[in-house]
């Protein structure tokens, strides 16, 4: 202790200002050689981990008799958190319908009535019991639904499908659903917005069957969609192209050469030719990709000819050609 005195004596000996009490002087000394403990780590102490991230509503849909939420959560956050927590306020009224993992992104609610008021919100729980904020609330006021659309047609074109059905009412609007699994349908349709006509033009799948089915809906923020037309199919085989044009010939030595106008079908894989001799039957003779046909057989005998184009799945109607004679050159 003595040393530690002289040591501080020789502190103010340098020229420090001396203080002007002894309790003063003590809080020096302790700051000068014990503040710099502080720097040292202690035992180590729980730290902070963070608000749980709150999920995003984005759609109520209502379709037939259900409510379909969905929202949004990060997918590299799913690790962190149990799963949600749904819950529906009416008026006053608060409850929790249901708790989904953490994987899931929609919810069906099939538990309201046409004309009440809704408000959706959700939480996020995490594996250790901590729970989010709640969401943004999500307003739903359900209304009766339209019926389905009825007498749907179709028609194909050269590089397209046209969709008809019997217009049911001025604010009905309608949706077109589209799939390649019968009776398996996304939540969006294949149009952009709501359409206010009753027929829709969509790409030709030249391959693959296709089905369609069609949904009236109210021009409301939450879509108010009835139950589904009757599913359309349409496959290959409805795909027949017409009949080829401007079929004719032309003689030379030692052939008789067909000729017509190319197809306006895109989608036509080729033609085939088929001839009559005198009171035979017809017989197919060959096929081409081109509107030509080159015919060296028999050329002295009367004869018919056939051509039809080839679709997807079928053939076309035929156009004919008749009496054809080979006439040699001079």
């Amino acid at each position: 202790m003595r040393s530690l005195l002289l040591d501080s004596k020789s502190f103010w000996n340098r020229g420090v200002a001396r203080p002007r009490s002894y309790a003063l002087y003590a809080i020096i000394i302790c700051t000068i050689f014990l503040f710099p403990s502080c720097g040292k780590k202690g035992p180590p102490t729980l730290s902070y981990r963070g608000e749980p991230f709150v999920p995003v509503l984005l759609h109520a849909i209502h379709r037939e008799d259900k409510i379909i939420l969905t929202w949004r959560f990060p997918k590299d956050k799913e690790a962190d958190i149990k799963g949600f927590h749904i819950f529906r306020r009416t008026g006053s009224d608060a409850k929790q319908i249901a708790f989904v993992e953490s994987d899931i992104r929609r919810l069906t609610d099939t538990d309201f009535r046409i004309g009440i008021s809704y408000h959706y919100y959700m939480t996020t729980e995490t594996e250790d019991g901590r729970t989010s904020r709640d969401s943004e609330p999500l307003s739903v006021t359900p209304a009766t639904v339209p019926l389905p659309p009825a007498d749907i047609s179709f028609k194909i074109n050269r590089n397209s499908l046209d969709l008809n059905w019997e217009h049911a009412d001025n604010d009905i609007r309608y949706n077109v659903y589209k799939t390649f699994k019968k009776g398996d349908y996304d939540l969006n349709p294949v149009n952009k917005k709501p359409l206010t006509v009753n027929s829709f033009n969509d790409s030709l799948s030249i391959d693959t069957t296709v089905f369609y089915t069609i949904r009236s809906l109210r021009d409301s923020a939450i879509r108010d969609e009835g139950y589904p037309s009757k599913e359309v199919e349409i496959t290959p085989d409805e795909m027949v192209p017409s009949a080829p044009h401007g079929l004719s010939y032309f003689s030379s030595e030692d052939t008789i050469l067909l000729y017509w106008e190319e197809a306006p079908e895109p989608w036509v894989r080729g033609y085939r030719i088929y001839r009559r001799l005198e009171e035979q039957d017809y017989s197919f003779i060959g096929e081409t990709v081109t509107p030509a046909f080159r015919d060296s057989d028999q050329l002295l005998l009367q004869r018919d000819y056939r051509v039809r184009a080839v679709g997807p799945g079928k053939e076309g109607d035929a156009s004919e050609l008749k009496d054809v004679r080979f006439i040699p050159p001079p």
